[in-house]
């Protein structure tokens, strides 16, 4: 059978399903490619037209029947909200200027992280300490743009980081796409 994937008219990214999974070569205990690094799935690189994937034999267990609740359904925008929790680096200015207002997802945006539109005041401490990163986290550099880091990001860092997007909307961040 041939698969035709368009361009999503909302959202980034979608999810196939291939029951068995897809015929590729184990890396790291995953059939998925890492496009940064070029290894993993077909050949380490994406997707092209022409590309011919096979499929594992299916499991013997049926799995059972599921569907997808419409209210499981990831939003996708164009405009969203994010629950954020503050971290002891917060300040009531850091805080009001990111909580305060709009950002948008700027030309810089990949499975590491995005960089959002609009500058936050921030100092910069060359002698700063770097710390552990975790997906949602919300870096400000010292140029102020923020970055949202999303779950291929770098495991430390040395940026302040004054908020964390909450567990429950961090499938959202995936969907975000520049603009």
């Amino acid at each position: 059978a041939t698969l035709e994937v368009g361009a999503a008219a909302r959202g980034l990214r979608a999810v196939l399903a291939v029951r068995g999974g897809l015929d590729v070569p184990e890396v790291f205990g995953s059939r998925a490619t890492d496009l940064r690094t070029g290894f993993g799935g077909l050949e380490g690189r994406a997707l092209r037209r022409g590309d011919r994937l096979g499929w594992l034999p299916r499991p013997e267990a049926s799995p059972p029947g599921a569907f997808l609740s419409p209210g499981l359904r990831t939003p996708t925008g164009p405009n969203l909200t994010l629950r954020v929790l503050s971290t002891p680096e917060a300040t009531p200015a850091l805080l009001a200027a990111l909580t305060g207002g709009w950002f948008s997802v700027g030309p810089q945006a990949d499975r590491m992280g995005v960089r959002l539109t609009g500058e936050v005041p921030v100092t910069h401490d060359p002698a700063r300490v770097s710390l552990p990163n975790v997906p949602g986290a919300v870096q400000l550099p010292p140029d102020g743009r923020p970055i949202l880091l999303l779950p291929d990001a770098g495991t430390h860092g040395g940026y302040p980081t004054p908020l964390v997007v909450a567990a429950v909307d961090r499938p959202v961040l995936g969907q975000l796409r520049p603009g």
